[in-house]
C-alpha cells in the first residue's frame, strides 16, 4: 500500500477525531462561548490539512513552489497553539498573583521571532529547504519552531501547576494536573516524529492523547458543579468531605470543621417575587460566600436548594464569630426589589475524628436548626 495514502489516513482520522471532540465540548459548554481551547482544536486541525497537501506533493517537482509555500505558513505558525494553550491555561485557572500574567503579551515575541526565521530560511535554509525535486529538507535550526511551541506548553503547566496550590477542592486539582499533564504525551510521543524522518504523524497522536485526558477531567469537574451558582455541588461536596477526613485521621490536619449555612425566610423571597428573583439571590449568595469563605481556604459548595456546606481545614480553633459577621454584612449589600432582606444562619461542628461523614453531617444539621430556632426565638 502507497505510503502517502496510509499517512493521509491516518491524519485524516486525527483530523475528525479533533472535530468530534471540539463538537462535544461546544455542545456541553453551558456557556457556548467560543473560547481559545476551540480555537486551539482548529488549529490542530488546520496543521492537519497543511501536514496532508504536504505528504501529496513532497518530492513532486511540478509542486516546488507552493510546497515552500506551505512550509512557510506550517513552519510559521507552528509555535501559535502553544502559545494559545498558554493563555487558555491564564484564562481557565485566573491566579491574579502569578507574576507571568504581567507578560502573557511580550511572551508572544519569541513565537514572532521564530517565524522571521522561518522567512529567512528562503535564503539562508536555516529552519528548512525545498530541494529542486521539491523535497523537504531539515536546516540546522528546524527544531527552533518544536522547541518554542513546546516552552509555550511548558508555560502552561507551570501556570496549572502554581494555581493547583491555591485550589481547595480536590475535584479541580485533580483537573489541574490533567491540564499539567497536557504536554507530556505531546512531547513524548512527537519525540518520535523528531528522530524519525518526516511522515511519521505522532505529533498528532500525542496531541490527541493529551486533550482526550483533559477533556476527560474537565468533563469531570463540570459535571461536579452546580449548574445555577457554578459552585461544587452535593456530589462533590460528599466526595471532598470524604477525603478530608482520611487526611484528618492521617493526621495531616490539625482542626476540621463543617460548616452549613441556610437562608433565612428565603420561601418568602420565591412567594413574593417570585423563583427567577430567588435563581438570582442564590447566584448572589454563591458570589458573597467565595467572597467571605475563600480567603480563609474553606471550600463553599451549593448542596441543595438554599442549603450551602463549607469546609475548613485548620491550624488553629474556627473563630465562627468573626466569619459570621463578615457574612452578615456582605449579605446586607444584596437588594432584593429595593430592600435587604437576606441574611444567613451558619451550624458549626468539629471533627472528632472518629464519626463517619453521615454522623458528621447530621450533627452540623443540628447546630444550625439551633441557629435557626434562635432567629425566631
Amino acid at each position: 500500500m502507497d505510503i502517502k495514502i496510509v499517512y493521509i489516513g491516518a491524519q485524516s482520522i486525527f483530523g475528525i477525531l479533533f472535530l468530534v471532540l471540539l463538537f462535544l465540548r461546544h455542545t456541553t459548554n453551558r456557556q457556548q462561548r467560543f473560547d481559545k481551547l476551540d480555537l486551539l482544536y482548529l488549529m490542530f486541525v488546520f496543521t492537519l490539512v497543511l501536514d496532508c497537501i504536504w505528504r501529496m506533493i513532497d518530492g513532486v517537482p511540478a509542486y516546488r513552489n507552493g510546497h515552500i509555500v506551505l512550509e512557510l505558513v506550517y513552519l510559521c505558525t507552528m509555535a501559535f497553539p502553544g502559545y494559545v494553550w498558554f493563555l487558555y491555561t491564564l484564562d481557565l485557572f485566573p491566579s491574579q498573583s502569578l507574576a507571568i500574567r504581567k507578560y502573557r503579551f511580550i511572551l508572544i515575541i519569541p513565537a514572532v521571532i521564530e517565524a522571521l526565521f522561518v522567512v529567512s530560511s528562503l535564503s539562508n535554509g536555516l529552519v528548512f529547504q525545498v530541494d529542486e525535486q521539491g523535497t523537504y529538507v531539515r536546516g540546522s535550526l528546524s527544531l527552533l519552531p518544536v522547541v518554542i511551541h513546546y516552552s509555550y506548553m511548558v508555560l502552561g503547566s507551570y501556570v496549572a501547576l502554581a494555581c493547583r496550590k491555591q485550589v481547595l477542592l480536590e475535584v479541580e486539582r485533580r483537573w489541574l494536573l490533567a491540564a499539567a499533564f497536557f504536554p507530556v504525551p505531546v512531547l513524548l510521543l512527537s519525540g518520535m516524529q523528531v528522530l524519525l524522518p518526516p511522515g511519521l504523524p505522532s505529533l498528532q497522536a500525542g496531541v490527541l492523547v493529551g486533550l482526550l485526558l483533559f477533556y476527560g477531567m474537565s468533563r469531570n469537574a463540570m459535571i461536579s458543579q452546580d449548574y445555577l451558582t457554578d459552585l461544587p455541588n452535593r456530589f462533590t461536596f460528599e466526595q471532598d468531605l470524604q477525603e478530608r477526613i482520611h487526611k484528618f485521621r492521617r493526621g495531616a490536619t490539625k482542626h476540621l470543621y463543617l460548616i452549613e449555612g441556610d437562608l433565612n425566610r428565603f420561601k418568602q423571597i420565591n412567594d413574593t417575587y417570585g423563583h427567577p428573583e430567588g435563581d438570582k439571590v442564590l447566584k448572589q449568595v454563591a458570589w458573597v460566600l467565595r467572597e467571605v469563605f475563600t480567603p480563609y481556604g474553606i471550600a463553599v459548595f451549593r448542596t441543595g436548594g438554599d442549603e450551602f456546606m463549607m469546609i475548613a481545614e485548620t491550624e488553629k480553633e474556627f473563630d465562627i464569630d468573626r466569619v459570621q459577621q463578615a457574612l452578615n454584612e456582605s449579605l446586607a449589600t444584596i437588594e432584593v426589589r429595593g430592600h435587604n432582606t437576606v441574611s444567613m444562619s451558619l451550624g458549626v461542628e468539629e471533627y472528632d475524628g472518629e464519626a463517619e461523614p453521615r454522623v458528621f453531617i447530621e450533627s452540623v444539621d443540628k447546630k444550625l436548626y439551633e441557629a435557626k430556632a434562635q432567629l425566631v426565638s
